[in-house]
């Protein structure tokens, strides 16, 4: 999200759009694996975008599926082109004029998951099985030399991987410690990684201004209630665009206070100082008087 926020108020740096162009190709994956498992029926708790710490090692789980007496643990990929597996089990993204480029081997990086996952049940006391599965969502993605026994689900799979596991969840029922278990991840979940990175960016440096919901355009205009896109024509409510962008601030700079002033030169295209402060008392909590006043 904050990638998504400074990349329409400033340029980032190739490096920076490379690792955003990744993070929203990720993204795009598990929602689309999520709205796979939405027609599923049965019991079953499913726990999405997971990150655990364990022995000062830090693992994500894309989506966990909890059922009865199994736990089914899915790292899904939303790899595009043409990929090759090696005798030796090295991956490769094949290029142009057939040139390759070797790639990490996400076979690894799931086995490394599933023993980590392991490690952590057991320290919250729990033993149930685990079946991982690596998951390609994308239909132009290709595996070339892939072995039969690897656990993967490629996309033409997709269809009958679910309704297997559909069967399979029909069968039985979830018992209070699965419940217990659900709680228990979620409580030990943690909210951000310290190695996660984060463009460079300062509140200098980023464009002011509210940009348009729907197509990110600056080139909006205001009337007394609405603010509308001249490039799509999407209307937002003046109170929901402030709000949004209020929110932004905050996620962007979690260690500058919320004022009327800030808020005001931050949405820019707002002239009343008034309608800020309406939208900011409505909605949030007000700290001080008058000009000390902040909001949280």
């Amino acid at each position: 999200m904050i990638y998504r926020v400074v990349n329409t108020r400033t340029t980032l740096s190739q490096s920076e759009m490379q690792y955003y162009w990744t993070l929203e190709k990720g993204y795009e994956g598990e929602v689309q694996f999520d709205h796979l498992l939405a027609p599923l029926q049965g019991e079953f708790i499913i726990l999405n975008d997971l990150l655990f710490e364990i022995n000062n090692t830090y693992f994500q789980i894309d989506s966990l599926l909890l059922a009865p007496e199994k736990i089914h643990l899915y790292d899904v990929k939303n790899f595009e082109n043409d990929y090759i597996i090696d005798n030796d089990n090295n991956w490769y993204s094949i290029l142009k004029n057939d040139r390759k480029k070797e790639s990490k081997n996400p076979i690894h990086q799931l086995n490394r998951c599933e023993l980590l996952l392991k490690q952590q049940l057991q320290r919250l006391g729990f033993k149930s099985p685990i079946t991982s599965k690596l998951v390609f969502v994308n239909p132009n993605f290709y595996l070339y030399q892939a072995p039969p026994n690897h656990p993967i689900i490629f996309p033409t799979q997709l269809d009958r991987f679910v309704n297997q596991l559909n069967s399979q969840l029909t069968t039985a029922k979830l018992k209070e410690r699965d419940f217990k278990l659900a709680q228990q991840l979620l409580q030990n979940h943690k909210d951000e990684s310290p190695f996660k990175n984060r463009p460079d960016y300062t509140f200098e440096g980023l464009k002011k201004g509210i940009y348009c919901k729907s197509c990110q355009s600056f080139d909006v205009f205001t009337n007394p209630k609405t603010i509308v896109c001249n490039k799509c024509g999407f209307r937002e409510k003046i109170e929901a665009a402030v709000l949004r962008n209020v929110e932004e601030y905050k996620m962007l700079f979690p260690d500058i206070k919320v004022t009327t002033t800030a808020i005001s030169e931050w949405c820019g295209i707002i002239k009343s100082d008034n309608t800020i402060r309406k939208v900011l008392t409505t909605n949030y909590q007000s700290i001080g008087k008058q000009r000390g006043t902040h909001y949280i």
